[in-house]
């Protein structure tokens, strides 16, 4: 829980989890694209060793 100057509490739930088997499958995608940005972050991707993604749930 936050609380801010105005006494306005902000309750936050964060869920994070591994997305290596997402990567995988950008990468994948992205190597058969004949996009010259895709094929950018592509080969960008292809030097992360690792990857989380998650959300954040906000109860104002």
């Amino acid at each position: 829980m936050r609380c801010f100057e105005d006494f306005v509490c902000i309750f936050v739930i964060q869920f994070v989890t591994d997305a290596s088997k997402l990567l995988s499958l950008l990468k994948t995608l992205g190597s058969n694209s004949t996009s010259t940005t895709i094929s950018t972050v592509t080969s960008l991707m292809k030097k992360v060793n690792g990857m989380q993604c998650g959300i954040a749930l906000v109860k104002k």
